[in-house]
């Protein structure tokens, strides 16, 4: 048993980095938020750690692999922890509002970048297992105003966005932005 260790570490941080990877794809190009937390994900790099210092070293192979694993996986864990803490948790839960025949649950933030920035609105629905899509965003605004116009349009702050289509809404620097995808 104690002879796999090293290939379940080598996998583990393997697949670590790939959505570590993945995560900061979404985080930059994508609505949707399909990956684990940063917190998963460093718990996956300290395992791999764990298993990378329990594996045997038989072979060339798996020394290399225990060594690879001891290497990459604290720099990960390490680089995860930096994003998690400099991203910090600046939303503030507002509200949470379903809509009338209960097929989507829109939660809306109220996010601080402290000093230097003004306050923004974010709407985020949440899909399967961890995954949430970022629906609506305005730059500038301190306070939500919604309603639904009916099952699959709401109106936040004058504003409709058809989540039906899959349509999202964005105001950044006076810039208004409609994405129909």
């Amino acid at each position: 048993m104690r002879s796999y260790f090293n290939i379940w570490g080598f996998t583990l941080i393997t697949v670590t980095l790939v959505l570590a990877g993945l995560s900061l794809y979404m985080r930059l190009y994508s609505e949707w938020k399909v990956i684990p937390s940063e917190s998963v994900l460093i718990v996956m790099a300290v395992v791999a750690f764990i298993l990378g210092l329990l594996g045997d070293a038989q072979n060339k192979w798996a020394v290399m692999r225990s060594v690879v694993t001891l290497i990459i996986s604290p720099v990960l864990a390490l680089l995860l922890v930096a994003v998690s803490g400099l991203s910090g948790n600046v939303l503030t839960h507002i509200d949470t509002t379903d809509s009338p025949d209960g097929k989507y649950t829109v939660d809306l933030y109220l996010g601080n970048g402290g000093a230097a920035t003004s306050y923004w609105i974010v709407g985020k629905i949440d899909g399967p297992l961890w995954t949430e899509k970022q629906i609506y965003y305005e730059y500038r605004q301190d306070q939500a105003d919604f309603e639904w116009v009916n099952d699959e349009v709401i109106e936040i702050n004058g504003h409709q966005v058809d989540l039906g289509s899959g349509e999202t809404f964005t105001i950044s620097n006076e810039r208004h932005v409609y994405r129909n995808p």
